[in-house]
């Protein structure tokens, strides 16, 4: 007697074949091949994987670097120093800052630009689509509902079938989320600039 096992998705191909088993509709090979399935994927499903990674600041997509400072000066130098090369991989910068604190930015095409010196180093932290393989078990069961939700209208053309895997994409990307967020460690009081603080009071309690 054969048995079979069932195996987690690693493949794009995966995720996408199981997107549109949920809906009732056939698994797919390739994104190559000449069925509806394989064409709806194929045109589609690159784009909703963007943008469930830009949904949240997940931790598994995040990365954090050194930005190239570019020796073009701003055509606005009235407002900014100085323009920095996004990087190539980014979808979605999340923060920028120089020496650990935060500064002001705003993107134009794939330049940063923001007010910083020759010497400063502007650390920049973004999404950035990493290789599906990669992809951890809570992310990919919310993906593959958000791809049932989008086949559903896309092939079986049932809007409340679109809408019931929609609100279960949802409630998984909320349980992702809180799942993603524990392999950060929470900020804490730094104690040291505490007790410069109270250091500072007694000082100048002396004083008056």
């Amino acid at each position: 007697m054969t048995t079979t096992t069932s195996t987690p998705s690693g493949s794009d191909i995966d995720i996408a074949s199981r997107g549109l088993v949920l809906i009732g509709a056939s698994p797919i090979s390739s994104f190559s091949g000449t069925t509806t399935e394989s064409q709806v994927a194929q045109n589609l499903y690159e784009d909703i994987v963007r943008t469930a990674l830009t949904q949240t600041r997940w931790r598994f997509a995040s990365n954090i670097t050194q930005l190239s400072r570019l020796t073009e000066n701003p055509i606005d130098d009235d407002r900014y120093d100085a323009a920095y090369q996004i990087p190539q991989e980014s979808i979605m910068i999340h923060g920028v800052t120089v020496n650990g604190n935060p500064i002001q930015y705003e993107i134009f095409t794939e330049k940063l630009f923001c007010n910083a010196g020759v010497n400063d180093k502007v650390i920049a932290e973004y999404t950035y689509r990493p290789d599906t393989t990669t992809f951890p078990p809570y992310f990919i069961t919310a993906l593959q509902f958000h791809l049932a939700s989008v086949f559903a209208g896309a092939i079986a053309e049932d809007e409340n079938k679109s809408a019931l895997f929609e609100e279960k994409a949802q409630r998984q990307y909320l349980i992702a989320r809180n799942v993603d967020a524990q392999q950060t460690t929470s900020e804490r009081l730094r104690m040291d600039k505490f007790a410069k603080f109270r250091g500072n009071s007694r000082t100048l309690a002396r004083r008056f």
